[in-house]
């Protein structure tokens, strides 16, 4: 199951690439932009939400897509800068 933070212009591409994707569920868009997440949601059929805090804690996503300006990928990067272990 994958997860989309950001809902801009980048969100809604990878939002739409990977819903045509036969092999993916998504699951959830955030946005620190509450009416762009929902736009989102209601467009893909997914759940909208705001806090990306609150993706990482679901157990039942197995990917996140970043699609956030480059401004804010560091603060990503250092949060899930964590060795994978497969489940």
């Amino acid at each position: 199951m994958i997860g989309v933070v950001g809902a801009g212009r980048m969100g809604r591409i990878r939002s739409l690439t990977a819903k045509a994707h036969l092999q993916s569920e998504l699951v959830e868009v955030v946005d620190n932009i509450a009416a762009h997440a929902c736009s989102s949601a209601a467009e893909t059929g997914w759940r909208a939400g705001t806090g990306w805090q609150k993706l990482l804690e679901r157990e039942d996503v197995d990917a996140i897509v970043v699609a956030t300006p480059h401004t804010t990928n560091p603060c990503f990067t250092t949060v899930w800068d964590a060795p994978i272990t497969p489940s």
